[in-house]
């Protein structure tokens, strides 16, 4: 399909985002790529770290969203849109006595075999919590650039930016 991978080993970007609350927040990871290059993104794995500290601060059903993205613009968090690259979600669940303890493993990771592939210059770190949390939580994405001839390169950004 591809006329050429640049890296063989993977690069690894990293940001955070601090929720407001019930709104989506982004924040924009550099990965150098413009518009134009016909470059694209092979993802190999995300990390998700949400706050162990505030778990406790969900009420039951209460979920964070974490939920890397090809726009900075979308309104909801889901794998049904197709902005959406890939979503986590951190949720409690109340199950025997109230005080009854959880373990919780940090990173909550997600390795791709095959990896995933996007082309579209900008991604996001989208998350959204729930009203009167102000949390942060950071992601680590692994990834590997390969080089698309224009044809390939159209028909990854439609499935991603054009379509849904």
């Amino acid at each position: 399909m591809a006329t050429g991978v640049n890296d063989l080993y993977a690069n690894m970007g990293t940001t955070t985002v601090t929720l407001n609350g019930a709104t989506i927040v982004f924040s924009e990871l550099q990965t150098g790529i413009s518009l134009g290059q016909g470059m694209g993104i092979i993802i190999d794995q995300f990390d998700y770290y949400f706050p162990f500290d505030n778990i406790d601060g969900l009420a039951t059903g209460e979920q964070m969203i974490a939920a890397w993205t090809t726009s900075n613009s979308i309104t909801s968090l889901s794998v049904t849109n197709r902005a959406v690259i890939h979503n986590s979600i951190m949720g409690r669940v109340d199950m025997g006595t109230a005080a009854s303890g959880q373990i919780l493993q940090q990173p909550n990771q997600h390795k791709f075999t095959p990896p995933i592939i996007v082309a579209a210059p900008r991604i996001y770190l989208a998350c959204k919590g729930v009203s009167g949390q102000s949390n942060t939580i950071s992601s680590r994405i692994l990834f590997r650039y390969l080089k698309l001839t224009p044809q390939e390169y159209l028909e990854l950004a439609e499935t991603f930016i054009l379509v849904g």
